[in-house]
C-alpha cells in the first residue's frame, strides 16, 4: 500500500472542514458532544488550527487517493507529537488505512519519539485500532465528558 501524507494549506479550508464533517457526523450523532466534537468545528477554527505554527495537517493518499486526514501537534522539540485528529472518510473505513497510516509515522517523522493520542472509550473500534498500532493506555488519565462518553488517553513511544 503506496501511503503519501499531502501538506494542508490555508487554501485546503473548505475541504478540511468537509472531511471533518463527513467522518465525525456519526460519533456526533450518537453522543451530541457540542463543546469537543470535531463535527461542530468551522472554517474559521479550522483555520486557525492550520495557521498555529506547532500544529501540521497532511491528507492522507493512499494509492494516490485521498482518504483522509491526519493532525500533527509538536511539543517545541518536535520529540512529543499529539495526533489530533486522525480520520479515515467512511467511504474509505475498514480497509486498514489509520493503521497503515499509524505506522508509517516513525518513518515519515523520525525525529519523534512519542505518539500520543486520545479517544473515546466507548468507540472500541477506535481503542483497538490504536492498541493494535502500539499505544498503551496512560494509567489514571481520562476525563468524563458526559455520563456515556469518556475520553481515554494513550502513548507510544518510538
Amino acid at each position: 500500500m503506496d501511503i503519501q501524507l499531502e501538506q494542508i494549506t490555508t487554501n485546503d479550508t473548505m475541504t478540511m472542514t468537509r472531511m471533518y464533517h463527513s467522518a465525525f457526523a456519526g460519533l456526533y450523532e450518537k453522543y451530541h458532544d457540542d463543546a469537543t466534537s470535531p463535527f461542530k468545528e468551522t472554517p474559521q477554527s479550522i483555520l486557525t488550527k492550520i495557521n498555529t505554527a506547532t500544529h501540521h495537517y497532511y491528507f492522507i493518499n493512499i494509492n494516490q487517493k485521498r482518504v483522509g486526514l491526519i493532525g500533527l501537534i509538536q511539543t517545541e522539540s518536535a520529540q512529543i507529537t499529539r495526533i489530533s485528529p486522525l480520520l479515515i472518510l467512511p467511504q474509505y473505513e475498514g480497509h486498514q488505512f489509520a493503521q497503515t497510516t499509524l505506522n508509517a509515522l516513525p518513518d515519515l517523522f523520525p525525529t519523534i519519539t512519542q505518539l500520543e493520542v486520545d479517544t473515546i472509550l466507548q468507540e472500541a473500534k477506535l481503542v483497538h485500532l490504536y492498541e493494535k498500532c502500539g499505544f498503551e493506555r496512560i494509567p489514571g488519565k481520562k476525563i468524563q465528558l458526559q455520563s456515556n462518553m469518556t475520553l481515554i488517553f494513550l502513548r507510544k513511544i518510538l
